[in-house]
């Protein structure tokens, strides 16, 4: 056994005594011990594994190492040409390594499968988006007839909004008459005639807990107290037209009717004044506005836009005139964003630059839902010229017996919904259940009817064994109003024989 020289001055022993060579102590420090000695056989290991040979021979020539650089090169070469063009605008399929936080709740991992993304939910935080687009795609592309209004030929509507949730419809038409319609039993619970020229636009609302309705025509404006129509309107506006109200409910904006000058008035709903007007007296307006465009507030109601043209109500002239790319009949602000849809064109409010342009909007008229995320477009018509809607170049617009859905988040397609019928008029409901439509379904005798779909349920087919909705006798009969036969209302025929 062999002592260290440090273990016997530790223990303060001579190393004399012990006889112990310092010559010799030297010679044994000098080797390495063995447990210090790497094996042989991982050195000459690759990461794989694999033994290495060593190279014994001749180092490498020049040449050689310029022709395996050439032979690396042209392979590259080969490798970004297979690949081919690149695009910017398009998605790249190169993948990407994605982050902990994208496969916890990204939506662009979402499952596509539906009741996946619902069972994820139940033990996912509520605040994290799991797969919402997917969601928008999967329940507004499905549409499903839920109940339908005839009327005669002697009846031709033009306009319809709902009371609240759907229970209540109010509809107009160039019969100049206002119909409160109880879609449940189909039923007309109230009807009034007030207005000097047919309706093209009517709206509800609640102002000061009450709901009211208004609606427009070529000539004049009247509010209505919703649960007494057959009283007669409020108050009536003689020389204004196109009235839309704000989103609060304060006030409604309306364009003079005989005057052909930018003109917005705001009158105040609760003591029916006219509260401020905006004129534009700007010498350059171009010609391509939309001859029949409602006033737009925004989310805040402090903005308008109207014929591309956006104003502040503390300001007496307007903020800002947007380039005129196309016409103005359709858009508004975005209730989420700080956009404004002009036509087929997103804007943005801060800076005024165009964003981006959405094809499947060109030439129509844009709804958004409740929440705000999801955009229903229809064919744009002119209310205050509806026949020649039926003229051969309307006909062939994609969404002439259709109505589109589009992601309000992205721009994207959703779905677009056949109708079979060429849809005139279109609303929503607050709680985002159901949609209502006035379509034309017989346009020799210009006969109309309102219709109501139910949002997230596919139409059934011949082949379900349980049909949605079943008729029966006493949905066969009319019920009327008053002995006049403009008021008769008859069920939905779910099998929609005339489709």
């Amino acid at each position: 056994m062999t002592i260290s020289l440090e273990a016997l001055a530790m223990f303060g022993a001579d190393f004399l005594e012990v006889g112990l060579d310092v010559t010799e102590w030297e010679l044994d420090d000098s080797e390495v011990p063995s447990y210090l000695l790497a094996e042989e056989e991982d050195e000459d290991r690759d990461n794989g594994g694999n033994k290495l040979k060593r190279h014994d021979g001749p180092i490498p020539s020049s040449s050689l190492i310029e022709s395996s650089r050439s032979f690396v090169g042209e392979e590259k070469e080969s490798v970004v040409t297979n690949c081919g063009p690149a695009s910017t605008l398009a998605s790249s399929n190169v993948a990407t390594p994605r982050s902990r936080r994208m496969e916890r709740g990204g939506i662009a991992i979402a499952p596509s499968n539906v009741t996946y993304r619902v069972r994820e939910r139940e033990f996912r935080s509520m605040h994290r988006a799991i797969g919402h687009m997917e969601d928008r795609k999967f329940v507004y592309s499905r549409f499903t007839p839920w109940r339908s209004c005839h009327y005669n030929t002697r009846s031709f509507l033009t306009c319809i909004a709902f009371l609240g949730d759907s229970s209540r419809i109010v509809v107009g038409g160039l019969n100049r008459d206002l119909k409160v319609i109880d879609s449940n039993k189909n039923i007309v619970l109230d009807h009034c005639t007030s207005h000097l020229s047919p309706l093209t636009f009517v709206q509800s609302h609640f102002s000061g807990g009450n709901q009211f309705i208004l609606s427009s025509s070529s000539n004049d404006v009247c509010l209505w107290d919703a649960s007494s129509v057959s009283t007669g309107p409020k108050h009536s506006f003689g020389g204004v037209k196109a009235a839309k109200a704000s989103n609060s409910g304060r006030m409604f904006g309306a364009l003079r009717s005989d005057l052909p000058r930018s003109e917005i008035l705001l009158y105040d709903i609760q003591t029916c004044q006219l509260g401020l007007t905006l004129s534009d007296t700007s010498t350059n307006v171009s010609g391509t506005g939309h001859a029949y465009s409602l006033v737009h507030f925004s989310p805040s109601d402090s903005m308008l836009l109207w014929n591309g043209v956006l104003w502040d109500q503390r300001a007496s002239t307007p903020i800002h005139r947007f380039d005129q790319i196309t016409d103005f009949g359709g858009g508004g602000f975005h209730p989420t964003r700080n956009e404004v849809i002009i036509n087929s064109e997103v804007w943005d409010v801060r800076k005024f630059r165009l964003l981006r342009s959405i094809p499947s909007l060109d030439q129509t008229t844009i709804t958004f839902n409740a929440s705000g995320d999801v955009i229903y477009g229809i064919m744009r018509i002119d209310p205050e010229d509806i026949i020649t809607t039926f003229d051969t170049p309307y006909e062939k617009h994609p969404l002439f017996t259709a109505f589109r859905t589009v992601d309000a988040v992205n721009y994207s397609d959703i779905a677009t919904i056949p109708v079979d019928h060429c849809v005139i008029d279109f609303a929503t409901e607050p709680i985002d259940s159901f949609v209502g439509l006035i379509t034309m379904d017989d346009h020799d005798e210009m006969y109309t009817s309102t219709r109501l779909y139910e949002i997230g349920i596919r139409k059934s087919t011949i082949d379900d064994s349980e049909p949605y909705d079943v008729k029966s006798e006493e949905d066969e009969h009319e019920v009327g109003l008053c002995g006049d036969s403009d008021h008769n209302v008859s069920d939905f025929d779910d099998d929609e024989e005339d489709d």
